[in-house]
C-alpha cells in the first residue's frame, strides 16, 4: 500500500472522475511512486510517512509533507495512466474502446491527451519541488531525511536545485530539467570549475554546503560570493555538455527543445541545438574568465585557490628597481 489509496485522495489534487475504479490505478500509482517519489525523498523519508500515514498518526509538519507528496503522486500517477486509458491489448493486438452511442462521450483526441498529459507531468513537478523546499526548509524536523543519499545528491552540486539553475535562463524553470542536466552539471564541476579553484578551495565549498543545513552553519560571505561566481559558469558549461545527448529527452517546460504541434510531439531541428550549444558554450567561456578573475583578485581570502597552480603571483612579474641600494652589482637589459 502507498501514500494514496483512494480516488478521493487523488481528486484533493488532480482531475478526475469521482466515480473512477481506483483498482484500475493502482499500478500507476505504484510506478509513479518508485519513478518520481522514493529518487525524490529517498526510500528512508519515504517509509517514515507511509508508517504514519498508515497508521493514521501523521500529524504537523509531516502532515503538510505528506500533502504535498501526495499532490505530486496523484497527477504524476494520472500522467503514467493516460495514455493506457481505454486501450488494451488482447490477442487481437492493441485496441482502443469508443463509446456505443454518438451522444456520450468519446474518447479524447491525441492532441488532447498529449496536453492532459503535460499538464499532468507539469503540476507533479510543481508540486515535488514544493516537497524539497518544504524539507529544506523544516530540515530539523525531518532528521531521517537529512541522514539520507537523497539529501546528500540535493547539496553535492553547486547549482543546488532548479530555481537556482533558472536563475540563468528562465526556460529552465521545471524540475525535470534540472534533474536531467544534473549529470552534465557534475561533469562540468569536475572538468571545468574545479581545475580553476583547486581541489582544496574546491572541497571546502562543498563540505560547506553540506554543514548549511547538517550543522544550520551558513556559509560566510566569502563563501557566497565564490559560489555566485561559479553558479553561472557551472549553469552554462552544463547545459552545453547536456545538449549534446538529452534534448530529444526533455518533456514539458525547460529549453522548449521540443514542442506540441497538431498533437505530435516534434523536435528542434539539428541547426537550432548547434546554435544554442555554441552560444552556451560562449557565454560559459565569459563567465570562467570572470570567475578566474575574481579569485585571482581575491586570492588572499581563498587560500585553497591560492595553493593552487593557476594561481598567479603579480610579484613575479615584477622588474628589480635599479635603485635598490642594498644590492651590488649591476643589470643588463
Amino acid at each position: 500500500m502507498g501514500i494514496i489509496k483512494t480516488t478521493s485522495e487523488i481528486r484533493e489534487h488532480a482531475s478526475i472522475n469521482k466515480n473512477y475504479n481506483f483498482d484500475s490505478l493502482k499500478r500507476f500509482v505504484n510506478v509513479a511512486t518508485a519513478e518520481y517519489i522514493i529518487p525524490l525523498i529517498g526510500e528512508e523519508q519515504y517509509e517514515d510517512t507511509l508508517a504514519k500515514y498508515e497508521a493514521e498518526t501523521t500529524a504537523g509538519k509531516d502532515l503538510k509533507l505528506l500533502k504535498l507528496l501526495q499532490a505530486a503522486l496523484s497527477n504524476y500517477t494520472l500522467f503514467e495512466a493516460a495514455p493506457h486509458i481505454n486501450v488494451h491489448v488482447s490477442e487481437m493486438g492493441i485496441q482502443q474502446s469508443y463509446a456505443d452511442d454518438a451522444d456520450t462521450s468519446r474518447p479524447a483526441t491525441n492532441q488532447a491527451v498529449n496536453k492532459i498529459e503535460l499538464s499532468y507531468q507539469k503540476q507533479g513537478y510543481r508540486y515535488a519541488d514544493l516537497a524539497l523546499k518544504y524539507l529544506e526548509k523544516n530540515a530539523d524536523d525531518f532528521p531521517i531525511w537529512v541522514a539520507s543519499e537523497a539529501f546528500t545528491q540535493t547539496r553535492d552540486l553547486f547549482i543546488r536545485n532548479k530555481t537556482e539553475f533558472s536563475r540563468f535562463n528562465t526556460s529552465l524553470s521545471s524540475l525535470k530539467t534540472y534533474q536531467a542536466f544534473r549529470p552534465y552539471l557534475k561533469n562540468a564541476e569536475n572538468f571545468k570549475i574545479r581545475p580553476v579553484l583547486g581541489s582544496t578551495e574546491f572541497d571546502s565549498l562543498k563540505q560547506a554546503l553540506q554543514d548549511e543545513i547538517k550543522l544550520s552553519a551558513p556559509l560566510s560571505a566569502m563563501q557566497r560570493q565564490l559560489l555566485e561566481k561559479i553558479q553561472p559558469a557551472l549553469a552554462y558549461w552544463g547545459i552545453s555538455e547536456g545538449l549534446n545527448f538529452i534534448q530529444v529527452e526533455i518533456i514539458g517546460d525547460g529549453l522548449y527543445i521540443r514542442e506540441f504541434q497538431s498533437g505530435n510531439r516534434s523536435l528542434a531541428d539539428g541547426k537550432r541545438i548547434e546554435n544554442l550549444r555554441k552560444s552556451t558554450r560562449e557565454t560559459a567561456e565569459i563567465y570562467t574568465e570572470q570567475l578566474k578573475q575574481f579569485l585571482q583578485d581575491n586570492a588572499d581570502d581563498y587560500p585553497g585557490f591560492k595553493e593552487n597552480g593557476s594561481y598567479h603571483n603579480p610579484e613575479s612579474n615584477k622588474l628589480p628597481s635599479y635603485n635598490d641600494q642594498d644590492k651590488s652589482g649591476f643589470w643588463i637589459v
